[in-house]
């Protein structure tokens, strides 16, 4: 290995160890909080960090040690971790080439092989944190990490029912989202993705829940459910609609009744020397 490869791996050993320090630190102040080593370690590293931002050379801007320990302190702990150790592995790996000599099919396997040592890692340990009753944080490390199936369970154990469906409808499975939006009672949500996804009566039942029988009234005649949509078109107070759903399944005296409706509001001055308006209003009542 020739020099540069050293200074690489060194680089690297470096960084990880930082961002490993940094993630095990997020994690003791999440969990730890009142701990001596916890808060020697969270002094240690606001005085090196104010310390660095004295440094006018560097041009840090203020503030520094207060804003890395409040992001170490968020979701980003859960990642650093797992980076670091990746980092680590990386640089006291074994190897007879120079890391920038070395194949991209070698490299990419051997990623692809650590990463799923570490999200296995992840995975037990959002188990562990699910089964201690705390199920939002085994959803958010998932959801860091990218294991989105497990975010999506995780969420649903919660009660993070929309969380779970925006996971779903990112993943193309749109009516496990659709059922997702339903439980979380966003049925407008549900009404708009079975629709997309040619749903229609599932779509129109979502809408009536929404309470919204217009809408549901138009999935329902998309649906072929005549009855059902002219229904919700008389609950919706358009009765010329509703009149002809139930013409279109022979539903006679209840079109009539509905139609008895348009000539209430179509009767006052009917016509009004309007020979349109008025024939317009005989033809109404001749289906009447």
């Amino acid at each position: 290995m020739g020099a540069l490869g050293w200074l690489a791996r060194i680089g690297i050993l470096a960084i990880g160890l930082g961002v490993l320090a940094s993630g095990l630190l997020g994690l003791g102040l999440a969990y730890r909080p009142n701990q001596a080593q916890v808060e020697q370690a969270r002094s240690l590293a606001h005085d090196g960090l104010a310390g660095l931002a004295q440094v006018e050379s560097l041009g840090l801007p203020a503030g520094v040690p207060e804003r890395f320990l409040g992001a170490i302190a968020g979701p980003l702990r859960y990642g650093l971790t797992p980076i670091g150790l990746v980092l680590l592995a990386l640089a006291l790996r074994r190897g007879r080439r120079d890391p920038a000599e070395s194949m991209p099919n070698e490299d990419e396997g051997f990623a692809e092989v650590h990463d799923k040592r570490e999200l296995k890692k992840v995975r037990k340990q959002a188990s562990s944190i699910a089964r201690k009753g705390t199920p939002l944080e085994a959803a958010e490390l998932c959801l860091a990490v990218g294991l989105m199936d497990e975010a999506a369970g995780y969420f649903v154990d919660a009660g993070e029912f929309v969380r779970a469906a925006e996971i779903r409808h990112d993943q193309n499975r749109f009516l496990e989202s659709a059922e997702l939006y339903l439980k979380a009672e966003s049925f407008d949500a549900a009404g708009v993705i079975y629709s997309q996804q040619g749903e229609f009566a599932r779509s129109a039942e979502a809408y009536v829940q929404a309470g919204n029988p217009s809408v549901a009234a138009e999935m329902y005649e998309k649906a072929g459910r005549h009855r059902r949509a002219a229904e919700c078109y008389e609950e919706a107070g358009f009765p010329r609609h509703a009149a002809q759903g139930f013409v279109r399944c022979d539903e006679w005296e209840r079109a009539a009744r509905c139609l008895d409706e348009v000539l209430v509001d179509e009767m006052p001055g009917a016509g009004g020397g309007d020979p349109r308006k008025e024939q317009e209003v005989q033809k109404l009542c001749r289906m009447t």
